[in-house]
């Protein structure tokens, strides 16, 4: 079998164009989505819609940074265990939702696993440390909103109680914090 798998150099340029188009996808529908989050703090509304104040957009970025950091360590992971495994990754095609500002990415393998144990360790490596992440910065908002003033909880985006109580993972977060 050959080491690397070959790529056609016309197919990898027109490529590029997608990988730039999709990534500024990304960018508007995770701060759409950012945006979202703050949609039933009645102080950002009122700003945004009443007032039409585009200033508490600011308010946003922690949220939008925070997506972009779980899916950025998704894909590092995935790159420095391949690295590791001596396995070639393509850059990763990023996949925009106005659902959930951004659904991940999709990276190809740009050389042959050396065996399935190593296909393993790539591939789950991305998925097990944006898991991390994720309960990282869940842990530190849950910890930052129980101990926050009740002025800077008015700053805060507000989210439905159900929707974080859907998850059994959040509840139970939720539970041993509160």
């Amino acid at each position: 079998l050959p080491k690397d798998i070959p790529a056609d150099v016309g197919q990898l340029r027109s490529r590029r164009g997608w990988h730039a188009g999709l990534a500024a996808a990304v960018v508007i529908s995770t701060f759409a989505y950012s945006i979202g989050t703050y949609a039933l703090n009645p102080r950002f509304y009122q700003a945004i819609i009443i007032r039409q104040e585009l200033n508490v957009l600011s308010a946003c970025w922690p949220v939008f940074l925070g997506v972009l950091a779980i899916q950025a360590s998704h894909d590092g992971a995935h790159h420095a265990i391949a690295r590791r495994r001596g396995i070639r990754l393509g850059w990763p095609l990023l996949l925009p939702s106005w659902r959930i500002g951004m659904f991940g990415s999709v990276t190809p393998f740009r050389s042959f696993p050396p065996n399935r144990s190593a296909v393993f360790d790539v591939c789950l490596s991305g998925p097990m440390t944006a898991m991390a992440v994720s309960l990282f910065f869940m842990i530190v908002g849950c910890y930052g909103t129980v101990h926050a003033s009740s002025t800077a909880l008015t700053r805060f985006p507000a989210i439905a109680a159900g929707s974080l109580r859907s998850s059994f993972l959040s509840a139970s977060l939720l539970t041993f914090l509160i």
